[in-house]
């Protein structure tokens, strides 16, 4: 009896501990599944925030990028500010040779007449102290389109300042509001690391100690209907030509959760989670880009004036053919010399229009409908990069040919690209020291490159004193004397966008001085990836981008 009891209780008891792991069992699975589902939605989570984070760091280049073509095109403004002025005045000389003879003969050369010389002196001699010629060029030479009017001594310096701090800005900004969203998540984020570099010079691949920044250049292109910034530069051996934009390495902790590091393990993450993301902007379609209107006008412009004072010359040179009535032939003779210029500078103002329908689109205003959006890393490695193109046809694959494309950005590793971690990192950290030490003198060459550009400001009690004011009030001035053809009323056009023009690139360039001056003292070693980051990314560093992107 005592035997059977005892083996009555044994069963009861490997029943009530077979009974305890089974419910231990249900719980676990159960708990499994819900923390399962917690990290599918924590890695969306991750998904959403470092895209959006790369979206706003993008949107920095969406405001800088205008200020990089207005530092970069200053000489081309002051050039076509100058041209302005021998335009006006050769307007201004052809109207009072041809009053000499007949007076009133149309409105525009009786207003040139009646009223210009004041305008027109006040303008050009403002020119004159705004644009200093190098010596042995003058403005008949060809040599005019392309010289450094010297209106700011630093301005190649400055540029590069000025992208260096475009640059480090969106890695800022990306860093910014990424903390703020960890800080705000529910998920119990741990461990946060990030790396962000500027697309341009990850794609290098190389150190920027090898780059001429003289021969940086910041623009838009358009191919196949879709316009983006390109980044070129001299590489020491030829051009490289590169798609501006913002990469981001976003690496966390998942969540403390029951058998975490069992489920993750299982997808080869050693309980951290990794995504990448490339943001670029969408810019409007259009032929005619912001960095392109500016050369036109300045090349069409400067051919017509060197043909409009050829015109004057002639005028000057005039000899009667025959003897008698000298008078009546030298009238017709001016008469059509002014009719000559005029069609000539006609014809001017339709080719512009040909251009932009004479809207003289500032790059702020290009920028302003850009869209700063998440793109692929097909996107990013474009087939058009010849180094890509070369490092594809080492891995075996033709980028023409649709299928083989497909298979390389499918298989391509940050191993294939960069040969080794420590290049990688070093090209990060190096790119991140040159661009702070680049931003050295900033702080002191942008207020001289705005106050060099003065002559851009608006003077509203002293006309004489800019460009705008002078402009505008010639502007007004014809208007109120002189009823124009609809032929004549395009230099009217001009001369007020042109106005516009050089108005909103000083109030640009003095409003991106309040950025500058929020990041004066910035730590900029601070967007350096930490150590344990790198020890971390070592173990993706042969995987497939494509894996981080669609994780």
């Amino acid at each position: 009896m005592k035997e059977h009891t005892k083996n009555i209780r044994s069963e009861n008891g490997q029943v009530i501990v077979l009974y305890a792991i089974f419910i231990l069992f249900l719980v676990v699975v159960g708990l499994s599944t819900v923390d399962l589902g917690k990290i599918v939605m924590f890695k969306t989570e991750v998904r959403q925030f470092t895209d959006q984070s790369a979206i706003a760091a993008e949107s920095v280049e969406k405001e800088t990028v205008p200020l990089l073509m207005n530092v970069q095109n200053t000489s081309s403004y002051a050039r076509l500010v100058y041209s302005t002025g021998i335009m006006l005045q050769n307007y201004n000389q052809a109207a009072a040779k041809l009053n000499q003879y007949v007076s009133n003969y149309d409105q525009l050369s009786s207003w040139f007449y009646d009223y210009g010389d004041e305008f027109v002196d006040k303008y050009k001699n403002l020119a004159d102290q705004f644009v200093t010629f190098p010596s042995g060029i003058n403005y008949e030479d060809n040599a005019f389109l392309t010289m450094d009017p010297g209106i700011f001594d630093h301005q190649e310096r400055l540029f590069k300042g000025v992208f260096s701090f475009a640059q480090l800005e969106k890695m800022i900004v990306y860093k910014e509001l990424l903390d703020k969203n960890v800080s705000m998540s529910t998920q119990g984020w741990q461990n946060s690391q990030t790396i962000f570099i500027p697309a341009a010079y990850l794609l290098k691949r190389s150190p920027l100690a090898v780059i001429d920044f003289g021969s940086l250049n910041i623009y838009c292109k358009e191919n196949s209907g879709l316009t983006t910034n390109r980044t070129s530069f001299y590489n020491g051996s030829f051009t490289e030509e590169l798609r501006s934009g913002m990469l981001c390495y976003q690496a966390v902790n998942i969540p403390d959760l029951l058998m975490n590091d069992a489920i993750v393990t299982n997808n080869g993450k050693l309980g951290k989670q990794l995504m990448v993301s490339y943001s670029g902007l969408e810019l409007q379609q259009g032929s005619n880009l912001p960095d392109e209107w500016i050369v036109e006008y300045n090349e069409k412009l400067h051919a017509k004036n060197i043909a409009a004072m050829l015109i004057i010359d002639e005028t000057d040179d005039y000899v009667n053919p025959v003897n008698g009535n000298a008078w009546g032939l030298r009238k017709n003779y001016v008469k059509a010399k002014w009719d000559e210029l005029e069609l000539l500078y006609q014809d001017l103002f339709t080719e512009l229009e040909l251009i932009d329908s004479l809207e003289m689109e500032s790059p702020h205003e290009f920028y302003n409908n850009a869209t700063p959006r998440v793109s692929s890393m097909k996107s990013f490695m474009w087939a058009e990069d010849p180094a890509y193109v070369a490092l594809a046809t080492n891995m075996g694959y033709d980028l023409s040919v649709n299928d083989e494309s497909e298979s390389f950005y499918a298989n391509v590793t940050l191993e294939d690209v960069f040969a080794d971690e420590n290049n990688f990192f070093q090209l990060i950290d190096d790119s991140i020291d040159t661009f702070d030490a680049m931003i050295t003198n900033l702080f002191t060459d942008y207020p001289d490159f705005v106050s060099s550009i003065s002559e851009y400001a608006l003077d509203d009690t002293n006309y004489e004193n800019s460009f705008p004011s002078i402009l505008n009030a010639i502007v007004g001035d014809v208007e109120s004397h002189a009823s124009l053809s609809s032929e004549n009323q395009r230099i009217v056009q001009y001369l007020g966008r042109l106005s516009s023009n050089v108005l909103r690139q000083n109030k640009e360039s003095q409003d991106f001085q309040i950025l500058i001056s929020h990041r004066n003292g910035f730590n900029y070693s601070e967007l350096k990836p930490s150590q344990e980051l790198k020890v971390y990314l070592n173990k993706f560093f042969g995987e497939s981008i494509n894996k981080w992107e669609i994780n």
